[in-house]
């Protein structure tokens, strides 16, 4: 399970690349080495609706974590790059 809190969804296939050459090299069938994601999402009528529904508590989260790991706060403009 790839848990991917932020960011480009690409950013992540090197890591999944990695597992599955790992589960080659180990001798695993390819059709056992399943790959699920688990990403943070909001749903609403339109994307404009979801995005400033959501964004208040995502930038609240991420700049508390933020603050823990070095992380400047999240602006509404990286928000909208993701």
């Amino acid at each position: 399970m790839a848990a991917i809190i932020g960011g480009q969804f690409d950013r992540f296939l090197p890591l999944i690349d990695l597992y599955r050459r790992a589960g080659d090299e180990a001798g695993h069938p390819r059709e056992t080495l399943r790959v699920g994601i688990h990403a943070i999402g909001y749903l609403a009528d339109s994307d404009q609706q979801a995005a400033d529904e959501f964004f208040p508590g995502y930038a609240d989260v991420f700049t508390k974590v933020g603050e823990e790991r070095g992380w400047p706060p999240i602006a509404r403009a990286a928000f909208e790059a993701i």
